[in-house]
């Protein structure tokens, strides 16, 4: 039992961590996701800011005729954080005028990124991925101003295309570093939750729960004084109440149980007391009425057809007859019970049951009628169906009031059973008592 009741702990806290666990991962993952949309998006209006930036140094270099500070600038340019790649080329050429390396000068620009440029001229900045790092490129094209024809042709359009390569190494890292320091403190959050969260399931849930287990374990040992204390009025406190109030119905039945059961034994007692003292009766006067019986026979057979007291002798005899026949009746119940079943006309025998019935019912006036359908014949013992026919009826005028009603109806009916259709013996005892309350 202890056992079960760890699991349950286990797997409600499993699943509250779990739950825990899942909203702080998608806050997290919705969390990266916008950072890593806003860096993006502020990453395009930087290269555009920057892009034009260096535009318009370079034109303004160009037209102070400081041409040998463009590769000042450059340098300078060279140390910005993130700028991984600045060309200005030709864009009819592609030839490179203009480069933080040197090695590109003078040559023409990598194919991969003029093929990029003649694909997304004028389209603004755009991502790619360049091996392991994502960047962001832009290309910007330098107009043929009239303040420059005086250096360059007036039928040229573009003076050259600056390409600028900004890497999202670093904004990446950042990003990373501060997701990992989230995750680490969601981490130690979930710990903590989960002792938290431990503690008071065990504070409020497993400690009640163990004092109501252990009191069922005292009911089940018989302990039926047993109280759960309740501390609060949640759930749990509600569940003690209803137990405590289940355990004082089952001791109050079992007090009922008990004193039916006395008052059964007390009353099976006396019945076997009565059938004693009755059967002694009866062996007593049964032997007289034989003796009282024969003398009559013959003091009958012995008076002339003319005799004016002879229809009364006959008369006593008769009486004496109903004696015996009384006296036989109460050896038959007296007798020790032998289960036998037999055939049985079970109309005659309730007949014969009904003679003891009356004699108790007549002391509060209680009308006693049996109907039945001719004669009903079944398989069964005879003793112990007339003792239970006894016992219902006895406890029906114990529980009535006085001119009360047993009736006793006694039918065939047909059953449709497993091997087939039979006929059954259907017997009713109906009285007008107070019946069994419900509870």
């Amino acid at each position: 039992m202890k056992r079960l009741e760890l699991s349950l702990n286990q797997k409600l806290i499993a699943f509250t961590v779990v739950v825990f666990v899942v909203i702080v991962t998608v806050l997290m993952v919705n969390d990266y996701l916008t950072i890593r949309r806003e860096s993006l998006k502020y990453l395009k209006e930087k290269s555009i800011t920057f892009s034009e930036n260096v535009k318009n140094g370079i034109i303004s270099l160009m037209l102070q005729g400081k041409c040998e500070r463009v590769r000042n600038m450059m340098r300078a340019i060279s140390r910005v954080e993130n700028v991984e790649v600045l060309h200005i080329f030709d864009p009819e050429s592609g030839l490179v005028t203009a480069s933080l390396e040197d090695r590109y000068l003078g040559k023409g620009l990598p194919k991969k990124d003029f093929g990029l440029y003649l694909v997304h001229k004028g389209k603004g900045p755009f991502f790619i991925r360049d091996g392991d790092e994502e960047c962001v490129v832009n290309f910007l094209e330098i107009e043929n101003l009239k303040a420059c024809h005086n250096c360059h042709s007036p039928h040229k359009v573009h003076l050259g295309v600056i390409e600028i390569k900004l890497s999202l190494k670093g904004i990446f890292a950042v990003i990373k570093r501060n997701l990992m320091q989230n995750f680490l403190f969601a981490l130690c959050a979930i710990i903590l939750f989960s002792l938290v969260f431990s503690y008071i399931i065990i504070l409020l849930v497993d400690e009640p729960l163990g004092r109501i287990v252990a009191a069922m374990e005292d009911v089940e040992q018989g302990n039926l004084i047993k109280r759960v204390p309740i501390s609060n009025n949640d759930v749990i406190g509600i569940l003690a109440q209803k137990f405590n109030n289940m355990v004082h119905h089952l001791r109050e039945a079992k007090e009922e149980l008990e004193r039916c059961h006395q008052e059964q034994v007390r009353r099976a007692s006396q019945m076997a007391l009565l059938g004693e003292i009755a059967s002694g009766i009866a062996h007593e006067l049964k032997n007289p009425l034989a003796c009282i019986s024969s003398a009559l026979q013959v003091v009958y057979n012995d008076m002339g057809e003319k005799e004016g007291n002879k229809p009364i002798v006959r008369e006593v005899i008769n009486q004496v007859r109903r004696l015996d026949t009384v006296v036989k009746r109460i050896l038959d119940f007296a007798k020790p019970v032998n289960y036998q079943k037999e055939v049985v006309d079970i109309a005659t025998l309730i007949d014969e049951t009904l003679f003891f019935v009356c004699q108790f019912g007549v002391q509060k006036s209680i009308e006693v009628n049996f109907a039945h359908e001719g004669s009903l014949f079944i398989f069964a013992d005879a003793k112990s169906l007339r003792q239970v026919i006894l016992n219902i009826c006895l406890n029906a005028i114990e529980a009535m009031k006085e001119h009360g009603k047993i009736t006793i109806t006694a039918r065939q009916v047909p059953r449709e059973t497993i091997s087939g259709k039979h006929d059954y013996v259907e017997l009713s005892i109906k009285d007008t008592g107070c019946g069994i309350r419900d509870d």
